[in-house]
């Protein structure tokens, strides 16, 4: 069934990084280039509070880079936890995100 899920994705409003979604509740930032992802939780506790916490810097500087041995597992992802829509704001540095029946707003300032 989840050959049909659909992710969303949405461009920064400079035109320099893209947001989708994904499964356990992650979503993706990728850069223009390609260079980096960085994935975030959608969560009200996410696993990586360092990165959902910093202040002070924008949106995409402040997401960590994640690293081969704290991105999550394949064996154990959880199909029905999905990220299906995303939203950048069309002139802020804020990004909309809806997982299961919550919406989160991350702000870069």
């Amino acid at each position: 069934d989840c050959i049909f899920d659909k992710f969303e994705c949405s461009f920064s409003h400079d035109g320099n990084h893209m947001v989708t979604g994904s499964y356990n509740d992650f979503f993706h930032v990728y850069d223009r280039n390609g260079r980096t992802d960085v994935w975030l939780e959608a969560s009200k506790a996410p696993k990586n509070k360092k990165t959902a916490s910093s202040k002070g810097k924008s949106l995409v500087s402040r997401m960590k880079k994640g690293k081969s041995g704290d991105e999550p597992c394949l064996d154990n992802l959880d199909y029905a936890r999905k990220v299906l829509h995303v939203a950048w704001h069309p002139t802020q540095n804020f990004v909309a995100v809806s997982a299961q029946n919550s919406l989160y707003l991350y702000s870069g300032s």
